[in-house]
């Protein structure tokens, strides 16, 4: 290419010394498709060179990261070179001494600039703030590549990465406060436990640190991962709360599979108590590891009208084969489970699946195998019952790994769609959050969970926005009154009520029928603000 005839078209004269870097520069971008910078002093004025791929914000980006420095820009002029798709950027400053300083650090200047200049979707939020986040993004980069195992990178770096994800949602002031080395093991925790919580959805886990901020304040950090419906940060800063801890520091998110983080910061707590604190988190916030066969039971029409569209939905967008068991009948000893596989399947998987679960101790009852097209996507779907021999199982968790352990050995790539329904969880939420801004986001949470699964997954964003509002204003009309004992709340339509009472004593008769008057049925219990509440919808 003849980078000397495009340059001289944009009316630049660049003496000697600049063109030669400037063409050699454009040669490697060439070459590479890499964005190539380089810093140099030519007359006592300090030269950033800077060619790469254009976009829009370029210019921005770069000079931020000289701003960020504490620069004072002298010239800029920058240009695209047609019919090429590269921009050519010249920044100066015009200051001896600051000039002489940079170049002492001038491979770190050039490589700010380089990640600056490569831009992408994630580094391109960064650049409205100022270059602050575009050097600490950098810095712990480098820390990650220095100090994690590669395996680990795929997680962390790149446009959808926790790092830039992390950066982006913090304040300058926090992440200034902190070196790259401790933001770096926040984040990469941070993913090892959200992977593991993941992969076990029963487990609520932990990570804690006491590090020294830039100012030279001692601090203690603590990380807590789980299901966002037992991890919540009221969960967390209550139990430091009783311990006489005080935050300096919180943040919460969910991540769209309902996996709840939860990251709280405080002056330093000795490494012992942060300890005891952490297991006392893990072993309080998650429910029993074992699965009860109570927790979701779903009927035929829910399976038909929600359940297996969804799984459907699943697999034409993921490419993942999807699984979902669930009970039927609770026999302490021979419970009935009903299993759905969608996916990408032989048909003669029953004969195969058959044999495997008469030897492993089930029956193997009511196969049906069927075939449909979703986005002219062939997919097949597999119901059954099974039943296993809770003799031959240490415990219930058991029974659901061996099942998926055999359906594994037909269907290799196999995703439990208890996922899926806390991502269908996630969403409902987030819309209940924008609907319902009169209600506090705590309140809409911990009602929205107390709700059976079943019922939750089943009903409509618009019913389920007038549930948590009837629950929360009938809770405040309900403290307002003088005379309280068991009052009952109705919406317009008279298809919700809610039941209220400060003795839970009062209201644990319609907890345990689980059907009530007027035809009624129960649909959570729920405590909030101190008032034991019962919600019903008309059956």
């Amino acid at each position: 290419m003849n980078w000397e005839r495009l340059l001289e078209d944009k009316w630049i004269n660049l003496s000697d010394k600049l063109k030669k870097l400037t063409y050699s520069l454009l040669d490697k971008l060439e070459k590479t498709k890499e964005p190539q910078t380089d810093v140099f002093v030519d007359n006592k004025e300090v030269f950033f060179v800077i060619v790469a791929e254009d976009w829009a914000g370029l210019l921005d980006a770069v000079s931020s990261v000289i701003h960020d420095k504490g620069y004072n820009i002298n010239r800029i002029f920058a240009t695209t070179l047609e019919p090429t798709s590269y921009a050519f950027i010249l920044l100066s400053i015009y200051d001896v001494k600051r000039g002489k300083d940079i170049l002492k650090d001038r491979q770190t200047m050039i490589e700010l600039l380089r990640t600056a200049a490569k831009g992408g979707v994630g580094l391109k939020s960064l650049i409205s703030i100022s270059g602050v986040k575009i050097r600490k993004y950098k810095e712990i980069l480098d820390e990650i590549m220095e100090s994690v195992p590669k395996n680990e990178w795929k997680y962390l770096l790149g446009e959808e990465g926790e790092v830039i994800k992390f950066v982006r949602s913090r304040t300058e002031a926090y992440l200034e406060e902190r070196d790259a080395k401790t933001l770096a093991e926040i984040i990469v925790w941070q993913n090892r436990l959200y992977r593991e919580v993941k992969e076990d959805p029963s487990k609520v886990k932990t990570f804690i640190h006491n590090f020294i901020t830039t100012k030279g304040l001692r601090m203690s950090g603590i990380t807590v991962v789980g299901l966002d419906r037992y991890v919540s940060l009221d969960s967390v800063l209550s139990v430091l709360s009783e311990e006489g801890i005080n935050k300096v520091y919180e943040k919460e998110f969910i991540y769209p599979e309902g996996i709840s983080v939860v990251r709280v910061e405080t002056l330093e707590v000795p490494i012992g108590k942060l300890s005891r604190i952490a297991r006392y988190l893990e072993d309080t916030l998650n429910k029993p590891k074992q699965r009860r066969f109570v927790d979701i039971k779903f009927g035929l029409e829910i399976i038909g009208r929600v359940i297996v569209p969804r799984l459907i939905d699943e697999y034409t967008n993921t490419g993942i084969n999807q699984l979902l068991i669930f009970p039927e009948e609770n026999d302490p000893q021979r419970p009935i489970l009903r299993v759905i596989l969608v996916g990408e399947f032989s048909e003669d998987i029953t004969m195969k699946l058959t044999e495997k679960f008469t030897n492993k101790g089930f029956t193997f009852q009511s196969p049906k195998i069927t075939t449909k097209k979703n986005r002219d996507k062939k997919v097949n779907i597999l119901i059954f019952q099974t039943s296993p021999n809770m003799l031959m199982f240490n415990n219930q968790e058991e029974v659901y790994r061996t099942i998926k352990d055999i359906i594994r050995e037909f269907v290799p790539s196999l995703r439990d769609f208890d996922e899926s329904l806390r991502r269908l969880s996630v969403m409902k939420l987030d819309k209940l959050y924008a609907t319902l801004d009169n209600v506090p986001r705590k309140i809409i949470r911990r009602i929205f969970y107390s709700l059976e699964d079943s019922f939750r997954l089943a009903a409509n964003d618009k019913k389920l926005a007038k549930i948590i509002s009837l629950t929360y204003s009938s809770v405040e009309n309900y403290l307002e009154e003088e005379s309280r004992g068991l009052k009952t709340f109705k919406d317009e339509s008279g298809e919700i009520c809610v039941l209220l009472a400060e003795d839970e004593n009062q209201i644990t008769p319609y907890i345990i029928g689980r059907e009530i008057y007027e035809n009624f049925k129960v649909v959570a219990t729920v405590e909030i603000l101190g008032v034991f509440s019962v919600i019903c919808v008309k059956s």
